[in-house]
């Protein structure tokens, strides 16, 4: 429900994902929603502990990445 949210209200939103939170990208309509904001992130070494080498619908990065986002980010919500 928050992500149909702030696809309703057209809000510019990045996504990282990492954990158990990769596991849910295997969910084809999971990471059909996700596929909506310009930038989508999983953490690679969660992609590959969940999924194998089967490829990833989104961008592979790191913790790196995350730091990156964060530091854009002008409000922040973990779930």
């Amino acid at each position: 429900p928050l992500l149909l949210a702030f696809q309703r209200s057209k809000t510019d939103l990045a996504v990282f994902v990492t954990g158990d939170g990769a596991t849910v990208l295997g969910n084809t309509e999971a990471a059909a929603l996700l596929s909506h904001w310009s930038e989508v992130i999983v953490c690679s070494e969660s992609w590959h502990q969940s999924h194998g080498s089967v490829d990833c619908p989104v961008k592979l990065g790191s913790q790196t990445d995350h730091s990156r986002l964060m530091g854009m980010a002008s409000r922040v919500i973990s779930l």
